[in-house]
């Protein structure tokens, strides 16, 4: 990619997009937060989504954790919605109802944001849609991930939780990436320059 590149990492839904970079389970409130930030930095910053559900039945490192039983459910849902083009609408719709996840009816959500149900039912059976969950979640074990909402710019682990302060994380890393370009680098090279500068997680759980 040429653009620095935010991940925001959830579990039950997503503050993320398809072609954005994120893990999921975060609470409403985090929705209000993250629009106004991909509204504000939407043409330097690539917004990306993982998966990364808190539930054993899909991730180990959750044994013993149970407060999202329908993480996996939820996680599986998202992505078959993105696959008609639709996630964002699941993602709210799943925000909407984050309180009765336990009992969510993801069919009867995916007829109410107009999915063909008849694919979206296909696509929750396809065993590559189990895949894709389980790659994200690999991501996130290798860049330390261990809890949602966990989000990085261009692999550096940001705490920020309101407009200022990601606007502060993500310009600091605008400026490093712009400082590289200012010397000849490409934007591309300067963007994974700065990625592979981040020590990675050699023991993954």
């Amino acid at each position: 990619t040429d653009r620095t590149t935010v991940i925001v990492v959830e579990t039950d839904t997503s503050i993320g997009t398809p072609d954005s970079d994120s893990w999921w389970d975060v609470p409403p409130a985090e929705v209000s937060t993250m629009e106004p930030v991909k509204k504000k930095f939407k043409d330097r910053a690539r917004f990306v989504m993982k998966h990364f559900p808190m539930n054993p039945k899909c991730n180990r490192i959750m044994q013993g954790y149970d407060k999202h039983p329908n993480a996996c459910e939820s996680s599986y849902a998202g992505h078959c919605a993105g696959e008609q083009g639709k996630f964002w609408e699941m993602a709210h719709k799943l925000y909407d109802n984050y309180g009765s996840l336990a009992s969510a009816d993801f069919t009867e959500y995916a007829k109410e944001i107009g999915l063909d149900v008849a694919q979206f039912k296909k696509d929750l059976d396809d065993p590559d849609v189990i895949g894709r969950v389980r790659r994200d979640k690999a991501v996130g074990d290798k860049i330390g991930v261990r809890g949602t909402p966990s989000m990085f710019v261009n692999g550096r682990r940001i705490n920020a939780r309101d407009l200022e302060g990601f606007k502060k994380e993500i310009d600091s890393e605008l400026a490093a990436v712009e400082a590289l370009t200012a010397k000849g680098t490409a934007t591309a090279e300067a963007v994974r320059t700065r990625i592979k500068a981040v020590p990675i997680n050699t023991d993954p759980k």
